[in-house]
């Protein structure tokens, strides 16, 4: 098990649930009332109607996006609601299904291709097929619903880990902040000059040439000579970094030598090991070229999300777990728009390319690096580019998902695929993050961000705020969409081979604050969905065809052979297209020829009627209807049938689609175009017109309506041809699967493992819930009942890739404190008023809590404490001698302290290391003697500060006293023990019992302080003092203590309000014991031996001031005597 931060990010199209057929079964998305975040699902009280899914047929092309899924549903109405027929017509159930389905009507009386080709290239598909036109606007603009929600997991930040207090695994997400050595003449060099940090050595690009093993070996010599060949590592201007996947090996390798280097941070974070899409990239060598797209190009849109995240918390002492949701815009990039970029031909050519200024990749160069680097029509891009659409086209088709798993709320399929590491400056970071808070930024800090931004014009600045529109400006300037540009950006392609990263960063200035955030690029893919119906019949027409008249038998044969009379309608209008004339659409009924005799011998009329019978009314029909469903269920009724490659290659079906042509045109194929042409037809309406009528034939006449074969038809110049292709073919048949069981997967394309070898396809996942049930349709019904409705819907996949937060993590690039110096304390022979104190560097490398002795140091304090962020115990930071000493503090008082805190105001001296400043020789070591007053106590604490000004924790406390006596002079030192520095616990943790009780030594009698000796005659004698019990300073006799009890589970609190009193209780054996009493003292006759007690009695009242309860807690301690 592991404990993770989830983020979860629904598309504004699934939150608005445009869908009404969506919203009517509870498939929708809603933040919850209760504050627990997005959730998906909404229980319907009176369900409408009875949902059954039928197959889901999987269609491949050769372009994207690749892949479509067709599903049948089948809905019937709810008798409760819309009552039993007749008298669900009455009631309006063809309206209201109607209305919940037809929100597409463009894909309306299409094959599931054509729908397909339809959508994604509207003005191509109706200018190609326009004697079957879909209704809508052909122009472009059609409706469709878009699907798409991802969740991911990101670390949590160490302070939330600790919240948590788990012992399960977490992801990584951390950054250390390492100061390695003290290079003192480097450090002053590039702080004299001032540098950014792009001008600063970095970590990998200094040790990536051929002289890398020199270099190491140098940069561990001699101070003073890698204090020379650091500053000869100066770089060219670093603002962005290319990691390939396949350098992160060398990555770790160089990671081993990092201590080289003076100082550095690690950023290392978990990276997404489950991926699909980011090893095939990386397999065709094209992650150096995506690093290299998302890098220089803007991103290609901004959609709409709505977010949620957990943070953890606390609240009056109790971890909450918090959701928050919010409106973003995501940055998105378009993985398939950029392959066709690559191939562009309109690209430059010929010349290599080359990397921005100021880009640089990281590790030796490989085959991705060349290839991101090699002009556009080099061949081996040609390859890359071939070799990753076809694993696109496998990845796309295995995670599209059916109009099931949209309905059921199925994930969309998420992987990062690249990480992005900002580096910010954190004092302009902070006050972006300030500025785009509701509260805003105060004028005095929009000030200080502009000023940095436009230093030239801080002047301008008013005292009382700036104009708004200014600071939008300054929040929006950048290149990278951030109010603060970062300082420099790493691109890390993601693999799944690696689980942890780890990037050294070297380019930081000392003593500065950073804030690194890091971002991961999720590719996710979505849905696309719209929904194809066959209406019932629409109102009749009829077309008079009396110049067709010859051809009067030919059209009643194409009446009485189609296999169904869409099938029919598509042969007549096909037939007289090529002749010229267009028919109106079809209407959904039957097709007869009604042909009337005119006297005179003129020629007969001929009409072609299209009519819609009255459904259910004719006899015979016992309530049926005729829908004309054969389109919907097409595609379960072609899915077995198959054309060879064979059939396609040897001309085979070509042969028998040209006789087809020729037996309703009456005219070869070139004299069916010369025809065209002769009557004034322009040649490109021609070709048109030509191939609509061969992709008729294809598609009706040889009943391949579903099979995805295309006729491409080509001029020339003399003579026209066609070839037969496969689009939108059908590559696999699932069957539905029933509530709560995984989808049962066709035998083309296997659920787990893709066709396109190295790549890894994982089943969809579901973690949600339809709170709708449904049944599975096993065949394809073209018979319904008139309350019943049966439409298709068609999904296509859509590939994007989100920036989204991982984790962001601030610190500053400083050194620790220095461990308290060692101290030697010396007497000088025969002097009583002089010691000699000696100073050497303090060892070790530990944590602890940080001991202020003057309150103005807890600035100082605060942000060392803030460079760990919970990684030490609480209030902890690290205390290790990394540097030398700069100089020692020495302080004094002469009344014994009981705290550190007593020593704010008796700084005695401060000495220094550097005893010459005329001389580059320094120590590291001081001494100091000092005058003292003989038979005086005096009580000192000792500093370290080191040459970057920290302050280490004060030494023990020594009590120091030269003793004069007669002549003889002796020191005593000693270390003072302080009570308040090491508290006694003053918390416990208990199951269900407690018992209070007086320890031992508060409860023996204190003879002393009672008066009690060998001559006192009786300890009971009246007028005696009272018995003192205790013999510790510290008494708890006669004082009141409150003890809160706090519960884990609930938090509640108790006190209660204790004091202890004592009872005398006789003592049994008392006469057993007056031997013994009487060699001890004079003992009165008949006097009785008794014994005294202890008891605790607690009054315990709760915050809500009931009358106050009673508990004791006692014990009984035992005294013989008189």
């Amino acid at each position: 098990m592991s404990i993770n931060k989830r983020y979860l990010y629904v598309s504004d199209e699934n939150m608005m649930n445009l869908d009404p057929f969506r919203r009517e079964i509870g498939s929708v998305w809603h933040n919850a009332s209760d504050g627990s975040g997005l959730k998906f699902g909404k229980k319907i009280a009176e369900r409408p109607f009875k949902m059954a899914f039928g197959a889901a047929t999987v269609m491949q092309s050769c372009s994207p996006p690749f892949a479509a899924t067709h599903q049948v549903v089948k809905v019937t109405a709810n008798p409760k609601r819309f009552g039993l027929y007749p008298e669900c017509i009455e009631c309006g159930w063809p309206e209201y299904i109607r209305s919940l389905i037809n929100t597409t009507p463009w894909a309306n009386n299409l094959t599931p291709q054509e729908a397909v080709r339809f959508y994604l290239d509207p003005k191509s598909w109706f200018s190609l097929y326009a004697p079957r036109s879909p209704s809508g606007d052909p122009s472009g603009g059609l409706g469709a619903y878009r699907d798409c929600f991802f969740s991911y997991e990101a670390p949590l930040s160490v302070r939330e880990a600790k919240l948590l207090n788990s012992s399960a695994q977490r992801m990584v997400g951390d950054v250390d902040f390492n100061y390695n050595h003290y290079l003192e003449n480097y450090e002053k060099a590039i702080g004299e000059l001032n540098l950014p940090e792009n001008r600063l050595p970095n970590f990998y690009l200094s040790l990536s040439g051929k002289a890398r093993t020199e270099i190491i070996a140098a940069l561990i010599g001699e101070s003073e000579c890698r204090e020379k060949n650091f500053i000869k590592l100066l770089s060219e201007n670093v603002r962005t970094l290319l990691i390939p996947a396949k350098n992160a090996n060398f990555l770790n390798q160089l990671n081993l030598y990092q201590d080289r280097f003076p100082w550095n941070s690690e950023v290392k974070f978990t990276t997404d090991q489950v991926t699909s899409v980011a090893p095939a990239v990386n397999a065709a060598d094209l992650d150096a070229s995506l690093l290299r797209k998302v890098s220089e190009t803007p991103p290609d849109a901004h959609r709409g999300f709505t977010g949620s995240k957990e943070v953890h918390a606390t609240r009056r002492g109790r971890h909450i777990k918090k959701v928050q949701v919010n409106k973003e815009a995501l940055k998105a990039h378009n993985l398939i728009k950029w392959l066709g970029d690559m191939k562009d031909p309109a690209a430059t050519k010929g010349e290599p390319e080359t990397l921005p200024e100021g880009t640089f990749f990281i590790g030796p160069s490989n085959a991705a690096i060349k290839l991101s680097l090699a002009p556009q029509d080099s061949f081996r891009k040609i390859m890359a580019i071939l070799v990753m659409t076809g694993k696109l086209k496998d990845i796309m088709t295995s995670y599209n998902r059916s109009f099931q798993e949209i309905v059921e709320g199925y994930d969309s399929h998420s992987e990062t695929i690249i990480y992005r590491i900002d580096k910010y400056n954190a004092d302009l970071y902070s006050l972006y993050e300030k500025a785009m808070s509701d509260n805003g930024l105060t004028a005095g800090a929009t000030k200080k961000l502009y000023s940095h931004k436009f230093p030239d014009h801080a002047t301008a600045m008013a005292e009382d705020g700036v104009d708004p529109e200014v600071l939008a400006s300054i929040l929006t300037e950048t290149t990278s969409g951030r109010g603060v540009r970062p300082i420099q950006s790493i691109y890390v392609a993601n693999s799944n081979e690696l689980d942890l990263f780890e990037y050294i960063d070297t380019q930081l200035n000392y003593g500065k604050e950073y804030t690194y955030e890091v971002t991961a690029y999720q590719l996710v893919i979505g849905s696309e969905y719209f929904y194809s119906n066959q209406p019932p019949c629409t109102d009749g027409w009829n077309v008079d065809l009396s110049q067709f008249g010859e051809l009067t038998t030919e059209l009643q044969r194409i009446i009485d052979e189609g296999s169904t009379m869409l099938d029919s309608y598509n042969m007549i209008s096909a037939f007289l297209s090529a002749r010229g004339l267009k028919l109106p659409e079809y209407c959904g009924g039957d097709l007869t020829l009604t042909i009337t005799e005119v006297p005179g011998g003129f020629p007969a009329s001929v009409t072609l009627n299209c009519i819609c019978p009255d459904l259910g009314s004719s006899p015979g029909d016992n309530g049926k209807k005729h829908p004309c469903k054969d389109l919907i269920c097409c595609m379960q009724k072609q899915s077995q049938q198959a054309v060879s490659n064979q059939d396609l290659n040897d001309d085979r079906l070509k042969r028998r689609v040209l006789s087809w042509f020729k037996k309703y045109t009456g005219m070869t194929l070139n004299r069916a175009y010369n025809s065209m042409l002769a009557s004034g037809m322009n040649p490109i309406t021609a070709l048109k017109q030509i191939k609509s009528i061969l992709n008729n034939i294809i598609e009706y006449k040889m009943d391949f309506s579903c099979l995805g074969l295309e006729a491409i038809v080509t001029d020339s110049g003399s003579t026209i041809d066609f070839d037969i292709i496969r689009q939108w073919a059908i590559s696999s048949t699932s069957s539905a699967s029933k509530t709560g069981e995984e989808k049962h997967s066709g035998e083309a394309i296997p659920t787990m493992t893709a066709t396109s070898p190295g790549v890894s396809i994982q089943p969809n996942s579901n973690t949600n819930t339809l709170p709708y049930p449904f049944e599975v349709m096993e065949d394809c019904e073209n018979d319904l009942d008139p309350c019943e409705e049966m439409f298709s819907v068609i999904s296509v996949p859509e590939m994007m890739v989100y920036e989204v937060p991982y984790f962001v993590y601030g610190g500053a690039m400083i050194d620790e404190a220095p461990p308290p110096p060692g101290v030697e304390i010396i007497p000088y022979k025969g002097i009583p008023d002089k010691l000699l104190f000696n100073f050497n560097p303090g060892l070790g490398d530990y944590y602890e809590r940080p001991i202020i002795i003057n309150p103005r140091e807890i600035r100082d304090v605060i942000k060392n404490l803030a460079n760990y962020q919970g990684k030490a115990r609480d209030y902890e930071i690290r205390f290790k001698a990394d540097d030398p000493p700069k100089s020692f503090e020495i302080f004094r008082i002469t009344k014994k302290p009981r705290k550190y805190t007593d020593f704010s105001n008796a700084l005695l001296k401060r000495v220094d290391t550097d005893y010459s400043k005329r001389s580059l020789q320094k120590a590291d070591s001081a001494s100091f003697r000092d005058t003292l007053v003989p038979n005086t106590k005096y009580y000192y604490t000792f500093r370290t500060i080191d040459v970057h000004n920290h302050r280490s924790n004060p030494s023990d406390i020594y009590e120091v006293e030269i003793v004069e006596n007669d002549g003889a002079v002796y020191p005593l030192i000693r270390i003072v023990e302080l009570g308040a520095e090491n508290p006694l616990p003053i918390s416990k943790e208990m199951m269900k019992l407690i018992q209070i009780i007086p320890k031992i030594s508060q409860a023996v009698v204190n003879e002393e302080a009672s008066g009690y000796t060998l001559e006192t005659e009786s300890a009971l004698k009246p007028g005696r003092t009272p018995i003192v019990l205790g013999t510790q300073e510290d008494s708890v006799w006669g004082k009141k203590f409150k003890i809160r009890l706090t519960s884990k589970c609930t938090a509640r609190k108790l006190d209660l309000n204790l004091f202890f009193k004592t009872e005398h209780v006789r003592n049994p054996s008392a006469p057993c014991d007056t031997d013994m009493s009487k060699a001890i003292i004079s003992i009165a006759a008949g006097t009785d031996t008794e014994t005294l007690g202890t008891t605790g009695v607690a009054s315990a009242s709760t915050a809500m001031g009931d009358e106050p309860a009673v508990a004791t807690a006692s014990t009984t301690y035992t005294y013989s005597g008189n």
